[in-house]
């Protein structure tokens, strides 16, 4: 099982990514992508945000103007700086995200975050009504350091 406590190489917090994260910055190609690119922060999320893109690809195709090809190559770039995390490594977590989070199908990132030690970024609400995670926005990423 792999080390996520802490990235070792720089002392920073981990940070787990939404999905939602993820679809917005290839809809507008802002901040949101310089983040999930520059390797600022260690970055995870669970395994099954493959599946979330590829259920909102039409929408970002469609809001972005990027044709197919060009949200594969940027989605792909997106995935080499952010450390995809499989379900066998965050599973035993489950019942305890479950416990955290009103949406059901938000328990991974909840349980990645435990699993991690790590924060969640989001624009998902939903998340910041548990009070053990701390959740942050993309405007908070950028003005305060997480170390």
């Amino acid at each position: 099982m792999p080390q996520l406590r802490r990235d070792m190489s720089n002392g920073k917090k981990n940070v787990v990514v939404d999905a939602n994260i993820i679809i917005s910055a290839l809809i507008a190609q802002a901040f949101s992508l310089k983040l999930l690119l520059d390797n600022r922060y260690p970055l995870y999320t669970p395994d099954f945000v493959f599946e979330e893109i590829i259920k909102h690809e039409d929408e970002i195709i469609q809001k972005s103007g990027l044709t197919k090809r060009e949200v594969g190559i940027i989605f792909g770039k997106i995935i080499q700086n952010v450390r995809v995390v499989q379900i066998e490594s965050y599973w035993c977590f489950k019942q305890e995200a479950t416990e955290l989070i009103a949406d059901p199908k938000d328990w991974p990132y909840i349980a990645v975050a435990l699993f991690s030690d790590g924060i969640i970024w989001t624009y998902d609400a939903g998340f910041s009504r548990q009070q053990r995670i701390v959740c942050v926005t993309t405007h908070q990423l950028m003005e305060r350091p997480l170390a």
